[in-house]
């Protein structure tokens, strides 16, 4: 994604990686990148390359232990008027909670919702109330519905505009905001 970043627009991108192997070939690609968890990396000294103008979580925030200190600690880095992107599994996706209510017990998959290594599962609320709790403000919310139907697209489209919304969408993304120093 860094990468991805740096060839659509002039940017420093520093990544944060716990796998040697995979942080190897990230710095390959960005400006920095630390091999550590984003706990070890939060917890250390500032880095030299903060204050951040964004910083991206993307399908990381269920893997921590506390991602509501996390989130604090994040806030504390970016500039004022800097931006947060969190991506997370929505835990009340249909087909998700079909699962639960019919398997009568928590799968633990290798990918996916139920990835073995997620510790922690959130629903729009919870995700939302992760960014507030950090004191960002919240821009937009997007939903990601895992479908290649186009019909069934539209249908659920329809759906996202009534009571069924919150068990339709399969990731949820926020992008949120700290206030900016007014003077």
């Amino acid at each position: 994604m860094g990468a991805a970043l740096k060839a659509r627009q002039p940017a420093s991108v520093v990544g944060v990686e716990p796998d040697e192997t995979y942080a190897a070939e990230a710095r390959t690609r960005l400006d920095h990148v630390a091999c550590a968890t984003a706990e070890e990396f939060l917890g250390g000294p500032a880095p030299l390359q903060a204050p951040f103008d964004c910083v991206i979580a993307a399908d990381a925030l269920e893997h921590m232990v506390d991602p509501w200190s996390v989130m604090r600690d994040v806030a504390t880095l970016l500039a004022p008027g800097g931006c947060v992107v969190i991506s997370v599994p929505n835990v009340l996706y249909w087909p998700a909670l079909k699962r639960v209510v019919v398997g009568g017990s928590w799968p633990r998959d290798d990918q996916g919702i139920f990835d073995a290594t997620h510790l922690r599962w959130f629903t729009e609320a919870d995700a939302r109330a992760l960014v507030d709790s950090a004191g960002l403000t919240i821009e937009t919310v997007q939903h990601s519905y895992w479908t290649s139907s186009r019909r069934r697209l539209a249908v659920i489209r329809a759906l996202s505009r009534t009571p069924a919304s919150r068990f339709l969408a399969a990731q949820i993304f926020i992008r949120a905001r700290k206030p900016a120093v007014s003077g």
